[in-house]
């Protein structure tokens, strides 16, 4: 106590240089807690987009389906789509029933197309849904015009970069080409209802349009009811992995059988997802057979993590890029205060020089110096923490305004923070260590000092 008292007293007594030494440590504090939250929004804002937009919590599809990440439903085929038909559905949908409290089972068609209008063409994804699921809604910002409603067939909601290269808005008619897995061409004219952008996924120029699974069946060609996948949505995003561990004992009880294996020209950064195969009790003859290895008709389950690989590997690349900032700001403000400290040093040579005179150990003389930092060290810290955790607070309520008209579409008009308290104990221990790394050498150096060095001078 009486150290702590000693070294509190130094530190009022020499303020100016405490108050400069602080101010490095406030804006780590500051810095460190705010972008623990801002990389925590980005990031669950993206998965959130990926989630609500394609591919749900969890994926079933076909066992020749061969997207194994999200960027590949880019690059949908015009032919060839995998499909799952009605009797496979309905012994998924038979083994996920008991579990209909807790989940969300949403069948969709993906399948490409050519858009055509008067005055321009343009390929694009189409994903045909239950306009009753909502969920993709939220993975869209509305420029114009309104979503899907139930009830109501040949509408389309398309992304304002195809509304901009075909020249159309809500009320207006565009073509749709697309071709049938038998190879037969199909020509729809379809109303667009709604003009909308992705949150978050349109950074990577990603364009898929929307449209009831009616609609979508036709174009693809899928005349039996036949699905492109089945998708899962949980009540929490954080229960994907435990769930999926255990959907192939729950398919299983159902009397699904259950086998793993890598589908075919399996590729990408989740090539090493496990899938599984289911074999129905007997042949349906109401859509396409699905065969692996001539004998049973797969399914593979994905989730979101892998599905979205490639956009969340990148968005970690571009948070890993901005943390390297901060770290990089660290060592320039860690040197900065090896520098201080060592001119406090220099500052306190006769007071160094009569402690260790008076019987103080090297060591000792150290810990006065070092806990006259951490105390200020502490004290700024705390309330650099403080400030930043005030103003990650005031940004999840009112949310951190776009900079530019063309970032609203990337993360709205507002994004706003996600708390994550337990960055502040984070933050706190970077800032220790950084300021003990910062500080010890020159301390020890500036206590080093022989007590007859400082006689002969005085």
């Amino acid at each position: 106590m009486k150290l702590f008292l000693f070294a509190l007293k130094n530190a009022i007594r020499s303020w100016w240089r405490s108050i400069i030494l602080g101010m490095f440590i406030f804006l780590i504090g500051l810095l460190t807690t705010f972008m623990g939250s801002f990389s925590l929004t980005i990031r669950n804002q993206m998965e959130d987009a990926i989630i609500n937009g394609v591919s749900g919590h969890i994926q079933i599809r076909p066992g020749n389906a061969e997207e194994d990440d999200f960027a590949e439903l880019m690059k949908s085929r015009w032919r060839g789509v995998a499909s799952l038909n009605r009797k496979q559905q309905v012994r998924i949908q038979n083994a996920l029933t008991p579990l209909k409290d807790s989940i969300v089972i949403t069948p969709r068609v993906r399948h490409a197309a050519l858009f055509i209008s008067d005055k321009d063409k343009s390929p694009s994804l189409f994903i045909g849904l239950d306009p009753r699921d909502t969920n993709y809604q939220k993975a869209l910002i509305t420029v114009k015009g309104r979503m899907l409603q139930p009830g109501r067939n040949r509408e389309i909601v398309i992304t304002q970069n195809l509304a901009d290269t075909l020249g159309v808005v809500p009320g207006g008619v565009i073509g749709v080409l697309s071709k049938t897995r038998e190879d037969y061409p199909v020509d729809m004219a379809l109303t667009v209802v709604g003009v909308v952008q992705y949150r978050m996924l349109s950074l990577f120029s990603f364009s898929a349009v929307y449209m009831d699974i009616d609609t979508a069946r036709e174009l693809a060609g899928f005349y039996h009811g036949e699905v492109s996948d089945i998708i899962l949505y949980l009540d929490r995003k954080d229960r994907t992995d435990a769930f999926i561990a255990r959907l192939p004992a729950i398919l299983a009880g159902a009397g699904v059988r259950v086998v793993k294996g890598e589908p075919a020209q399996q590729n990408g950064p989740d090539a090493q997802q496990q899938t599984q195969d289911i074999a129905p009790a007997q042949q349906d003859n109401t859509g396409p057979t699905l065969q692996r290895d001539g004998s049973t008709v797969g399914v593979r389950l994905s989730t979101y993590k892998s599905m979205g690989g490639f956009f969340m590997g990148t968005v970690s690349g571009m948070i890993m890029i901005f943390y390297f900032l901060v770290v990089l700001l660290l060592i320039i403000v860690s040197i900065l205060i090896a520098n201080l400290v060592y001119m406090m040093g220099i500052e306190r040579y006769r007071e160094i020089g009569t402690l260790r005179a008076i019987g103080f150990s090297r060591a000792r003389t150290v810990r006065i110096f070092m806990t006259e930092i951490f105390c200020v060290t502490g004290f700024f810290g705390i309330l650099g923490i403080l400030a930043g955790t005030a103003l990650n607070l005031y940004f999840s309520i009112v949310g951190m305004p776009s900079p530019s008209p063309a970032m609203d579409y990337i993360m709205g008009t507002s994004l706003k923070f996600q708390m994550d308290y337990s960055q502040a104990i984070v933050s706190l221990v970077l800032i220790f260590g950084f300021t003990f790394l910062a500080s010890f050498m020159p301390a020890f150096r500036a206590c080093s000092l022989k007590p007859a060095e400082t006689l002969k001078e005085t």
